[in-house]
């Protein structure tokens, strides 16, 4: 899925995820074909058993930050704004991203924008519980580099492409009102939201083939 992902960002423009590839393996059986990803050390400032850096941010922040427009054309915010050190667009990015890969980790971790599956990792208990009070949900994998705190990075892309279209998670593009739609892949499809769905449809065949080569290997 990772290979998948950093083809899609690249083809959209975002430059957000770490660098992947397709490669085979002598040692692994029927020299089936397994993704690799760069090591990124700058991800993990500590040790890396600390995990990478992360901004810590709820739904009800992360709402108003999107409202407040962090850091939009490099305007400082004001002083009680409540924003995050990170840019504005980059949240657009990171919405269109996940909604084409419908990844929920990180922008819904518990699954409240659709209805979830065991195979969606939120059928634990209390996971989907949590979205009874959605706007103190936290949100999750919001990954950053300590020396370019202004920028998001994209990991752990798990996306999943077998959801029936009237179950697609819309809340991952809530509150997003600019940005997203001045990408020309929108703007060919129509520049709304039935846009950026259209691009999930045309991407969804060809990610299941994709996730069907890699079900073997070993991570």
């Amino acid at each position: 899925m990772d290979v998948f992902a950093f083809h899609l960002d690249r083809v959209l423009g975002l430059n957000r995820t770490i660098p992947a590839v397709s490669r085979k393996f002598g040692f692994l059986p029927d020299s089936q074909a397994c993704q690799a990803v760069l090591w990124d050390a700058s991800l993990y400032p500590e040790e890396l058993a600390a995990g990478p850096a992360t901004v810590s941010i709820t739904w009800r922040e992360y709402q108003n930050s999107l409202t407040q427009r962090c850091w939009l054309s490099n305007v400082n915010p004001k002083f009680n704004s409540g924003c995050s050190t990170i840019y504005h667009s980059e949240w657009s990015k990171l919405a269109l991203f996940d909604f084409l890969l419908q990844i929920h980790n990180r922008l819904d971790p518990n699954c409240c924008g659709f209805r979830p599956r065991q195979e969606d990792g939120c059928a634990g208990p209390g996971r989907h519980a949590a979205c009874k009070d959605p706007e103190n949900v936290r949100l999750a994998n919001i990954v950053q580099r300590q020396h370019d705190l202004r920028h998001l990075v994209f990991t752990n892309n798990k996306g999943f492409f077998d959801r029936n279209e009237d179950n697609l998670n819309f809340r991952l593009l809530e509150g997003i009102k600019e940005g997203l739609y001045e990408l020309k892949s929108i703007q060919e499809f129509g520049g709304d939201s039935q846009g950026v769905a259209s691009i999930w449809s045309q991407h969804t065949q060809m990610s299941l083939l994709n996730q069907r080569q890699y079900q073997k290997c070993l991570y």
